[in-house]
């Protein structure tokens, strides 16, 4: 019992590490005005090409696959980079289903819709990771507008701004980022518990109003698994209730042990047209990025989306000449009830 309350403890620092072993992944959709996406993963690492149970994204021999190396001032880092054509969101959608990689205990699919408006089409794209908890706790229920942008942003983002002139600002707001996004993790999990042992032990009176201390005790305690439940729930109620308390965190150890699974990568996106909203980070180009990482999907559906627009050139004209037609009317009835 107590190694496993420790290791829950332990999730909200090991949860977010991925292994050094695991190569950098950035996977590219270029989106298409006809649905079809034309879709590069590039991996980069200096260590050795893993084999496919270690790719964060699916792709097999049926892409176009290139390796290379690039010789470096210690070690020499190589390439791979592989390329397919998709006709359709169902064909990424299917890769996803018979993923057998390093991700495939993640539920993902992949959307594209497309909307006429007369004067615009809109076109949207999107990626969703499901929630890995039964439980939903968003993060905007926990974090505030600022906090967000920090907790969303770009590894590369962020240290770019440690690095700068502002280095010591943002350093400091990225510590407190860390102990708000521990206890928006332990949120989640003490949801989940609760989830789990009133389905064992229907005690809704006790167990509710005791929600937000269980989490900052959790989230900021040192105590070994016992003494952190005994100070908890009482000795006499722990006592008494010990083996719904131990199976429901065994319940949400399962499902954490799962979550530890999944692999940190990059999602980018490029729109057709002109791009008019999106939950990612665009650059100067356009491009939209999205880190995949698992503090985003725990206890939340975790989607990235974006939404082009393109001005349809032939409505306006049109439009125009309806208007002119109908102007042109009604002077010519005005003259003649004038002449009249």
């Amino acid at each position: 019992m107590k190694t496993r309350t420790k290791i829950l403890l332990l999730f909200a620092g090991m949860i977010f590490l991925f292994s050094c072993d695991d190569p950098e992944t950035v996977v590219t959709n270029i989106v298409h005005p006809d649905g079809s996406v034309t879709r590069t993963i590039v991996m980069k690492s200096t260590k050795k090409i893993p084999d496919p149970a270690q790719y964060q994204v699916p792709f097999d021999s049926t892409w176009t696959i290139s390796k290379d190396t690039i010789p470096g001032e210690k070690d020499t880092s190589w390439v791979l980079t592989a390329t397919k054509e998709f006709r359709s969101v169902s064909e990424i959608n299917l890769e996803y289903k018979s993923d057998s990689g390093s991700n495939k205990v993640l539920n993902r699919t992949a959307s594209f819709s497309k909307h006429f408006r007369w004067f615009t089409t809109i076109y949207r794209y999107s990626e969703k990771v499901d929630r890995m908890l039964n439980v939903t706790v968003k993060a905007e229920d926990v974090l505030d507008e600022e906090e967000l942008k920090y907790f969303y942003m770009p590894a590369s983002m962020l240290d770019s701004l440690q690095a700068g002139p502002d280095s010591l600002l943002y350093r400091e707001k990225k510590n407190i980022n860390d102990s708000l996004e521990n206890i928006y993790l332990f949120t989640g999990l003490t949801e989940e518990w609760i989830h789990q042992y009133l389905m064992l032990n229907p005690d809704s009176t006790y167990i509710l109003p005791m929600k937000d201390s269980l989490v900052k005790l959790a989230a900021n305690s040192d105590f070994d698994g016992d003494s952190l439940l005994i100070r908890a729930f009482g000795n006499t109620y722990y006592e008494t209730n010990k083996v719904f308390i131990n199976q429901a965190l065994n319940e949400v150890d399962s499902l954490m042990s799962i979550a530890m699974l999944a692999k940190f990568y990059t999602c980018e996106t490029v729109m057709p047209f002109k791009l008019i909203a999106t939950n990612g980070f665009a650059d100067k180009s356009g491009k939209i990025s999205w880190p995949v990482d698992s503090k985003y999907f725990i206890s939340q559906d975790y989607e990235m989306w974006a939404e082009s627009k393109k001005s349809n050139a032939w409505a306006w004209a049109v439009s125009g000449v309806f208007v002119v037609f109908v102007i042109s009317g009604l002077t010519r009835r005005s003259k003649r009830k004038r002449q009249s």
